[in-house]
């Protein structure tokens, strides 16, 4: 006897892997697996440099709140400006060369933080400018490369793609500062946010090998 169409959708629903099998499909893809870390590293970056840069502005600059807050918005600026840019080469250009930009950019931000030692207050406004390019690359392109990857693959829906693109962001913004800032507090500033840094370049050469 023919199926009713309730039971059809009910045996469909059985078929569909759930959330932490969806999750370990996607992870256990090595291409996946490594934008995943680099869409990370670069949120981790980002989530230790505001604090330390507010930290760095006040104590070794004598910066405002306002000053800050104007300094800050360099990396906004630098973003919104670069985001349509970028958008536009993703379209006839490799987008996992897109997202090795975007960690090189990150990795130069975290050296030129360490630069305002000799270089003042240019070096930091560039390390700045620089963290807000990188994540107008990797905002860009990171979920579109997600997506491709899901279905060259068949890994499966393009939704837990993004979902796992989001994980990642945020995951990068919590483990980030509570590693970064540890290491800054017993080591200096700069070391931990180098140490997200060297982790930006680490991961290069493994996303730089994605087709895309």
């Amino acid at each position: 006897s023919k199926e009713t169409p309730k039971e059809e959708d009910a045996s469909k629903d059985k078929e569909k892997p759930g959330l932490k099998d969806s999750l370990g499909v996607l992870i256990a893809n090595q291409d996946v697996r490594y934008l995943a870390l680099s869409i990370a590293a670069v949120h981790a970056a980002l989530g230790v440099l505001k604090p330390l840069s507010q930290v760095v502005m006040s104590r070794e600059f004598d910066f405002s709140v306002s000053k800050r807050s104007f300094m800050i918005s360099i990396a906004t600026v630098t973003y919104l400006i670069i985001t349509p840019i970028v958008g536009r080469v993703s379209d006839h250009t490799s987008k996992s060369k897109l997202v090795s930009i975007s960690l090189i950019l990150m990795a130069l931000s975290t050296a030129f933080f360490t630069l305002r030692y000799t270089g003042g207050l240019w070096a930091l406004s560039i390390c700045i400018a620089l963290a807000g390019a990188s994540l107008a690359f990797v905002g860009s392109v990171a979920q579109a490369l997600m997506a491709d990857l899901v279905d060259r693959n068949k890994l499966g829906d393009y939704g837990m793609a993004f979902a796992l693109s989001d994980m990642s962001d945020s995951l990068g913004l919590i483990i980030g500062p509570i590693v970064g800032l540890a290491v800054s507090q017993y080591f200096g500033p700069s070391v931990g946010l180098g140490m997200i840094g060297l982790t930006c370049l680490i991961l290069v050469p493994k996303v730089s090998r994605i087709s895309s």
